[in-house]
């Protein structure tokens, strides 16, 4: 696992597979919630070791959002016209 933290050991982001630019290698013990409960500065690497920011507060004014863009919706409709395009090739084959 690799972290990436700012200059006051707040992490910032963090992937398991593969590399994070400036990221640095963590190999130590992981909170059972970091990964459910991540935030960029809820979490810090103090003494090598991943603790909860004490100090974090969320930010408000950051976009949660759990509204579909019209982009995702787009590629919803097209994914969902394909796979029946799909069904109905693969019912007309097996009645041949």
């Amino acid at each position: 696992m690799q972290v990436k933290t700012d200059g006051e050991g707040l992490i910032t982001g963090y992937v398991t597979i593969g590399g994070i630019e400036n990221g640095i290698d963590y190999s130590g013990s992981i909170p059972d919630e970091f990964s459910t409960d991540f935030m960029p500065g809820k979490w810090r690497l103090d003494n090598g070791n991943i603790v909860k920011n004490a100090s974090y507060t969320p930010d408000l004014d950051a976009d949660t959002s759990t509204e579909a863009t019209s982009q995702q919706t787009f590629n919803a409709n097209i994914l969902l016209q394909l796979a029946e395009l799909k069904a109905a090739n693969s019912s007309k084959s097996e009645a041949s």
